[in-house]
């Protein structure tokens, strides 16, 4: 929980709540402005302005450029400060965050809290808390216009005791504190007033001492011994020995080339020197340089650059400035001395107010003050030690708005002490130094650079130090009570009672002041500010030998400016920006007793010329010069009217050497023209609207800058080359700072050791490291872009050493064999070598077979054997080596396969139109053999045979079928396989031989006188055979005997007997296909001599039964088909259904439509069905059945022989259920034009004109 601390009244302070938003900056000088409230500030990068809110904010100050803004004076805003700081309005709280650091308040009621030892905090008017946060060391500072504050953690004693400093409060020592100290409780209480007290938490006032406090410098009722208030300005005149001020140093020459040595101080390295009107310098004539101005009663010393044309007679020096001493015309030995000054702000100013002892001996030397920017002012004390080394004791201060306003600096010079003032308060003390008892004068001075405060910035181009006084008192006139110093801002001494309220004075008659009218210089833009000696009342009498004072007098104010009188005649006067003319004000003089007119002062504003001071410029060449405002040609130009400045280019003012952009704000761009190096310059004018400044050239040195190379490093594979681009080449990252194209060049000897190298002007370049090398090498190369070279830069090279890229292999050999590899499929083979060595193989330690004997050679060749009888895998592991780098281990994998079966040439015979069917047991793999013991398998190699289909199963058995009517070779191939090897390709001969058509004996009845006409469908190669497949044609070989016989080719013949010729008559004839004849084959005919035709079924004329026909000699009615009564007739018509029985008739034929059953017997008949849907039935011979125009069944059964089917067609259904009884299975093959169907039994049933593809399988057997 934070701390919580009561005012004077015995309130709570107020803080700042948690802030909401967090805001920072991301460049130099920008402005933030709160969005949110409450908000935390921060301005990491200087410059800016941070705008707050409606309150409770909380800002960070890092350093003197942040600045912040607060309009609304609601809330509690908070600073925390790392430097030092003046509380703006409406901001109240702060906390130092470091030692040796001020804080200045405001009018408000503001909490200050110290951050650690040395730390200043100086109350402000309001009623304040200011507060030691446990340090100590903290100076409390309360100014005339205090109130009631508050002081927390005082420390009064200890040798890092608090210091309570009353600056104008009219008090000058603790004596006369004393009888103003009470304890209220448990505090000490400070009563300066009836309107002013000192609140100390904590304390006992008893414990409270004279070291406790510091008094303001107290000057009533002395003597001074040197005084210079610069109305005008005395310079020493060594010619007449007259003069105040000296402006050389003691020592050095003073005239003469060398004079510059009394006019600089070299030990410090300052780059100024110091000039008047009349230095010549190692000229002859004076130079009329002069760093001097009185303006109001105030000097100007003026520091700025050295014109060109002075720079050679002035020794060179960058800057020219004034110093003035008063070693001819003032020293003394201790007192009291002070200046009243208006210092420089910027780098690398030095302003300072010193002593040193008229004797020119050194050290002694007193620095009243010194500063080096900012407002941090330091006072130091050199002198010598008992050991006789010169020695210097510092000290520093904090003088908030000491280059905006005038403050007083002072030193206290007495036997035993030495002390410090700013603006009258003490700052500083120590006791003096043993060698500091001579005779000492004065010396003001603005030096430029130097060891302490560096160079100015590159747009330095002036500095002013204002001087308003300078004054020296001696210590015989001094009150030293308490071994302080009088003050010179209040001038009555306090009563030693506590301060009340003053009883209202009596008015004796008296006589009103005489007042004399004023006239008064100011500048316009520049306040005017008159002390009491030189006031309104200056020259005004008081009749009555009372203290008078000034008021403005009713509406007395000036109409063109702004105006504050205070009572003793001082008054600070304002114009209004940007007026010049006449002005004034009215004011009454009285004392106490009576009260003078109104008297008019009069106030002459005039216009000054804008003050331009030349400027230098460094530019690089190449690149473009771009200068902001703050920066610019106006930047250390002064408006001496407090008007804007802006800035325009002189009429033919322009660079010679390149192009400009100037602005009116000051601001500009310069590029130099390309490859431009040297000096070149513009001529500008500044101006305000009351008037311009003359011309002012400004200096641009465009310099070259050699090339900023940097190192690069590259890798490179040993046994490869490296070639790199312009773009990634030595230059890519170079920087060339005159904008010129870079080129590189090897150094001398840069080459590198271990490679070749071919370096390109454009960076790039190519090198190869020698065969072999493996390290680092490296080569040195020159940037240059033709105006400057750099400097020898150094490429390394890293030269690694390629690891070895392996790989796996495996290899296979068969059981009972040994594998040797050449080097072309060695194991090295696989392996890659980048760095162009030659590698060697070698086996791992137990990277051997675990299944055989290896002998692996360097080369990476290899024997192994696997052992006797394993099959299966095994392996064995090396490594690859080239001398520069090792592989890791690599596995070989070796895979012992089985011996492959050992397969023989198998031959076969088929006969054209028949299936070849091999059984397993005379198959392919019966000749063949296996070494691995193993059960063989055969699987068809290509795409079969060329002549024929086939169908080879894989335990080699086989069928084959020619394509019809091929005879000749025919061959496939085959593998025979164990699972664990495959045999070669083997192949089978096939030999596909014709057969000769077999003819079957065939019997026809005829009668005698009358011709038999048999068709080709009952002809004699109806029941023939043709094995090929192919057509059959019958020729006669021998005739018949008994009547005449004619033979067509395709079987059918005309046969008649000779007249009256009864009996058997025969001929014979070959059946033949394209291929061959077959052999003789008898036809028996049976002539008869009455009717051949037994007709069953017909109709009696008489009784309208049905009769069966037969030879003449008898007739008989049948009433039944099974009446068999025929006689000898050979061919029976019946419209019934008929069974053929004995040797009788061998032919039935069905008539009429009805659907009837035709039944064969066992001696080789002929059925033909009418046009119903008849069944016909095979008997037992070689039957030949010849369907009709309906939808007939063929019925087949075990045991009918050969059978011939003629005329199958639509719906047919070919019956087989009888041999599916019996398990046969019927086999169809395509003979010829013809399907046989074979069974196991041997029978065999010829469809004639029908192939298998246009059967289709029914329940009990086919359908068409």
């Amino acid at each position: 929980m934070s701390a919580v601390y009561l005012n004077f009244n015995g309130q709570a302070v107020a803080t700042s709540a948690a802030a909401h938003a967090w805001l920072d900056t991301t460049g130099y000088g920008q402005t933030l402005t709160a969005t949110a409230t409450p908000t935390q500030f921060g301005d990491q990068y200087g410059g800016g302005t941070m705008i707050g809110g409606t309150g409770d904010d909380t800002f960070y100050i890092m350093d003197s450029t942040e600045n912040i803004s607060v309009a609304s004076s609601t809330g509690v805003d908070t600073v925390y400060a790392w430097a030092n700081y003046t509380l703006v309005a409406n901001v109240n709280n702060i906390t130092l965050e470091k030692a040796d650091l001020t804080a200045v308040g405001n009018s408000g009621d503001d909490l200050m809290i110290s951050g650690g030892t040395q730390d200043t905090l100086i109350a402000g008017s309001g009623s304040n808390v200011l507060v030691d946060a446990g340090s100590g060391g903290v100076f409390f500072q309360f100014n005339a216009n205090m109130t009631t504050d508050v002081i927390y953690g005082f420390q009064a004693s200890g040798t890092n005791h608090d210091i309570i400093n009353l600056n104008g409060t009219g008090y000058s020592n603790f004596t006369q504190l004393q009888s103003h100290l009470t304890q209220q409780g448990s505090d000490a209480l400070l009563t300066l007033s009836p309107t002013q007290a000192i609140l100390i938490r904590n304390t006992l006032a008893s414990s409270l001492t004279a070291s406790d406090f510091g008094f303001s410098v107290s000057l009533a009722n002395v003597t001074p011994t040197f005084d210079d208030e610069f109305n005008s300005l005395s310079l020493w005149n060594s010619a007449t020995g007259t003069g105040t001020w000296k402006t050389s140093f003691i020592s050095g020459n003073q005239t003469g080339a060398l004079s510059w040595m009394s006019r600089t101080l070299a030990p410090n390295n300052e780059q100024e020197i110091y000039v008047d009107p009349s230095y010549a310098g190692s000229g002859a004539t004076a130079l009329g340089l002069n760093p001097f101005s009185i303006n109001n009663g105030v000097l100007d010393i003026t520091a700025s650059k050295t014109p060109t044309a002075d720079l050679s007679v002035l020794n060179n020096f960058k800057y020219t400035s004034g110093l003035i001493t008063t070693e001819k015309s003032f020293s003394q030995t201790y007192g009291y001395f002070e200046m009243k000054a208006e210092l420089p702000s910027g780098q690398g100013v030095w302003p300072a107010f010193w002593m040193l002892p008229a004797d020119g001996s050194w050290p002694p030397e007193l620095d009243v003050m010194e500063q080096i920017g900012g407002g941090q002012v330091f006072q130091t004390a050199h002198s010598v030690n008992s050991s006789g080394t010169a020695i210097a004791n510092g000290f520093s201060s904090f003088v908030p708005g000491n280059s905006t306003g005038f403050h007083t600096y002072g030193v206290l010079w007495t036997p035993t002490t030495l002390a410090w003032y700013v603006d009258g308060v003490e700052v500083a003390s120590m006791a003096t130094p043993a060698d500091m008892n001579k005779p000492m004068y004065m010396l003001v001075n603005l030096a430029v650079g130097g060891n302490w405060p560096g160079s100015p910035s590159a747009d330095f181009t002036s500095a002013q130090m204002q001087v308003d006084y300078v004054r020296a008192y001696s210590l015989a006139s001094l009150n030293l009570a308490d071994g302080a110093p009088p003050s010179s801002i209040q001038s009555s001494t306090p009563s030693s009672a506590p301060q009340s309220a003053p009883s209202a004075p009596s008015t004796p008659t008296a006589t009103p002041p005489t007042s004399a009218a004023d006239s008064y210089q100011a500048s316009a833009g520049h306040a005017l500010t008159v002390s009491a000696a030189q006031g309104v009342l200056a020259n005004d009498t008081d009749n009555n030998g009372q203290t008078m004072t000034a008021a403005l007098a009713a509406n007395g104010g000036p109409q063109h400016g702004t105006l504050t009188l205070n009572a003793d005649g001082s008054f600070t006067y304002a114009p209004t920006a940007g007026y010049a003319g006449t002005d004034s004000f009215t004011y009454i003089a009285k004392d106490s007793s009576s009260t003078g007119t109104a008297t008019t002062v009069t106030l002459t504003v005039g216009a000054t010329a804008p003050s331009a001071v030349t400027e230098t410029y460094s530019a690089k060449a190449g690149a473009a010069l771009t200068v902001s405002a703050a920066q610019g040609v106006l930047a250390n130009d002064a408006d001496n009217n407090g008007l804007a400045l802006t800035a325009s280019l002189a009429t033919n003012g322009g660079p010679q050497h390149g192009t400009l952009t100037l602005n009116a704000d000051g601001s500009f761009t310069y590029t130099p023209t390309a490859g431009y190096s040297g000096t070149d310059s513009f001529t500008y004018v500044a101006k305000d609207s009351l008037g311009s400044s003359a011309a002012t050239t400004v200096t641009l040195n465009v310099g070259s800058t050699a090339p900023t190379s940097h190192a690069d490093a590259y890798g490179v594979k040993t046994g490869a080359s490296i070639t790199e681009s312009a773009a990634q080449g030595v230059l890519a990252n170079d920087v060339d700072n005159n904008g010129l194209t870079l080129t590189a060049s090897l150094a001398a000897n840069g080459g590198p050791q271990h490679g070749s190298l071919t370096l390109n002007a454009d960076g790039s370049f190519t090198y190869t490291p020698t065969a072999g090398y493996a390290g680092t090498d490296s080569f040195t190369y020159i940037a240059s872009d033709g105006l400057s070279a750099g400097t020898a830069t150094t490429v390394t090279l890293n030269v690694a050493a390629t690891p070895i890229v392996t790989h796996t292999a495996a290899y296979s050999v068969r059981q009972g064999s040994s594998l040797t590899t050449t080097t072309t499929n060695g194991v090295l083979s696989f392996d890659t070598d980048s760095n162009g060595l030659t590698m060697t193989a070698s086996l791992v330690a137990n990277g051997g077979p675990a299944h055989g004997t290896l002998t692996l050679n360097a080369d990476g060749t290899f024997t192994y054997t696997p052992t006797a009888g394993y099959i299966g895998t095994d392996s064995f592991t090396y490594v690859a080596s080239d001398g520069a780098t090792t592989s890791a281990p690599v596995t070989i994998g070796l895979k012992v396969t089985a011996a492959p079966p050992l397969s023989h040439t198998d031959y076969y015979t088929a006969q054209a139109g028949s299936a070849l069917t091999e059984s397993a047991s005379a198959g392919v793999l019966a000749n063949d053999t296996d070494p691995n013991g193993l059960t063989l398998s055969a699987s068809l190699s290509g795409s079969g045979p060329a002549h024929g289909t086939l169908t080879l199963n894989a335990n080699g058995s086989f069928v084959y079928t020619p394509n019809a009517g091929y005879v000749g070779a025919d061959s496939f191939k085959y593998v025979a396989s164990d699972g664990q090897a495959s045999g070669q390709v083997t192949t089978v001969n096939l030999t596909v031989a014709s057969s000769a058509p077999a003819g079957a004996a065939d019997t026809y009845s005829a009668t005698t006188g009358k011709t038999l006409n048999i068709s080709a469908i009952q002809g004699v190669l109806a029941n023939d055979v043709d094995h090929n497949g192919l057509r059959l044609d019958a020729a006669l070989t021998v005739g018949p005997t008994h009547g005449t016989l004619t033979l067509d080719a395709n079987g059918s013949f005309i046969y008649t007997p000779n007249a009256g010729f009864t009996g058997v008559d025969t001929f014979k004839y070959t059946p033949s296909d394209s291929l061959g004849s077959g052999s003789g084959t008898l036809v028996t005919i049976n002539v008869g001599s009455g009717t051949s035709t037994a007709t069953v079924g017909a109709t009696s004329s008489s009784t309208g039964a049905p009769m069966e026909s037969q030879a003449a000699s008898s007739v008989h009615v049948a009433t039944s088909s099974s009446d068999h009564n025929i006689g000898s007739a050979q061919t029976v018509d019946s419209a019934f259904s008929y069974s053929l029985v004995g040797l009788g008739a061998k032919t039935l034929v069905l008539t009429g439509s009805a659907n009837v059953t035709g039944t064969a017997n066992a001696y080789g008949d002929h059925i033909t069905a009418n046009s119903g849907n008849d069944v016909l039935v095979a008997g037992g011979g070689n039957d030949t059945l010849t369907g009709g125009s309906g939808t007939d069944t063929f019925v087949f059964k075990p045991g009918t022989g050969h059978d011939t089917v003629v005329g199958f067609r639509g719906h047919d259904v070919i019956d087989l259920s009888a041999y599916l009884d019996h398990g046969y299975t019927p086999t169809l093959t395509n003979v010829g034009y013809n399907t046989e169907i074979s069974f196991s039994n041997g029978d065999q049933i010829t469809l004639l004109g029908i192939n298998k593809s246009m059967l289709i399988h029914s329940t009990v057997g086919f359908t068409h």
